[in-house]
């Protein structure tokens, strides 16, 4: 994470050094905060506890890397092109806090 933050912002530097500020501010910049990943470098945030993060998620579930990436996809793409100077967030609602009022309700069988 280190490596790819640094990167991007010698990246952003290098622009705003040979271009100036006007093409640095028509440049799109978005981040991506993931929450809890099903990765081998999120392994210990859920590893030992995995029922524990789903119930506490609003989804239900840990995030895949096809759940991050889906969203990186998206800001590179044309449809993205309005978006800038944002961090998505995405972590099935973990930061919703107590997850239970954000699942759909359970239907009792009729009897």
């Amino acid at each position: 994470m280190r490596r790819a933050t640094t990167a991007a912002l010698n990246s952003r530097h290098r622009l705003r050094r040979d271009r100036g500020r006007d093409a640095l501010l028509r440049v799109p910049h978005a981040a991506v905060a993931p929450g809890v990943v099903r990765t081998k470098l999120a392994e210990a945030l859920w590893k030992e506890h995995e029922q524990a993060v789903c119930a506490a998620t609003a989804l239900g579930r840990i995030g895949e890397p096809a759940d991050i990436a889906s969203a990186v996809a998206f800001l590179v793409s044309d449809a993205a092109s309005w978006i800038t100077g944002e961090t998505m967030v995405i972590d099935g609602g973990q930061l919703l806090g107590d997850a239970i009022p954000f699942r759909p309700a359970t239907h009792a069988p009729h009897g």
